[in-house]
């Protein structure tokens, strides 16, 4: 991680090569203060967040939420950047469960986001893409941000008791 944090190398990281080495060190339990710091600055830096693609955003936040790392400029960074325009329509199944898991498991809650991603996943072909585990994390999102959303929970229900 050291090496990363020379001076002009960071700057040199694409979002690809931001998202994967985050996710590296989630996967791992490492937790690196300094790195992930870097990581979260580069991702801020001008527009560099607009060239994230979904999974890059969703691995990103996952693996900072996957080690307890809250850096909230970040996050803020995230939600403003998916929120806008028509960004959510790009998330798959996977991508758009692993973002709203990412902000509750940091207690991060950003009410144009979820509203957003509730909006987003009761749509019928999204929904009918949805696996138990999107479901349950989807779910478990929501309550663990005290979030209400009966649209989102009555899609999710329904989504479940089908065969």
């Amino acid at each position: 991680a050291a090496a990363t944090l020379q001076p002009g190398m960071l700057s040199t990281f694409n979002s690809q090569n931001v998202a994967n080495l985050a996710w590296a060190f989630a996967t791992l339990g490492i937790q690196d203060g300094p790195l992930m710091a870097g990581l979260a600055h580069r991702t801020l830096q001008n527009e560099f967040l607009s060239t994230f693609t979904p999974q890059a955003v969703a691995n990103t936040a996952w693996a900072f939420a996957t080690l307890g790392v809250r850096d909230d400029a970040l996050m803020s960074g995230i939600a403003a950047h998916v929120t806008q325009g028509k960004q959510l329509a790009n998330f798959d199944y996977q991508t758009i469960s692993n973002l709203a898991w990412a902000f509750a498991k940091l207690g991060i809650r950003h009410d144009a986001l979820m509203k957003g991603i509730a909006r987003q996943a009761v749509q019928p072909e999204l929904l009918h893409t949805f696996y138990p585990q999107t479901v349950s994390m989807i779910a478990w999102s929501y309550a663990t941000l005290g979030l209400r959303s009966f649209v989102l929970m009555d899609a999710l229900a329904w989504q479940t008791l089908q065969e």
